[in-house]
């Protein structure tokens, strides 16, 4: 039986991009406890998903933890998706 990613149990993400057959989850975080995130650790740890990868943009630098990314706020602007293609994050 497959979860569904709007159970209360997983916490909130701010953002779900689609990335192929995947998605890739994105939060925004303004404190320097930017590094704690429940939610997104909750929706990772969701095998059948294959969520990969996810970003947190942060008021830190970069920084890439296993599969999460940590980018400053002004690299949102980076983000785009196209149909035929997957998530591009220029970085």
């Amino acid at each position: 039986m497959s979860r569904c990613v709007c159970d209360p149990k997983y916490g909130e993400i701010d953002f779900v991009l689609p990335r192929g057959s995947s998605v890739l989850p994105m939060e925004i975080k303004s404190g320097e406890s930017y590094r704690r995130h429940k939610s997104l650790n909750n929706v990772m740890g969701v095998l059948e998903w294959k969520i990969g990868e996810a970003k947190v943009f942060c008021p830190g630098n970069v920084h890439v933890d296993g599969p999460i990314a940590y980018l400053p706020w002004y690299m949102l602007m980076f983000c785009k998706t196209h149909e035929d293609a997957p998530l591009l994050v220029s970085w």
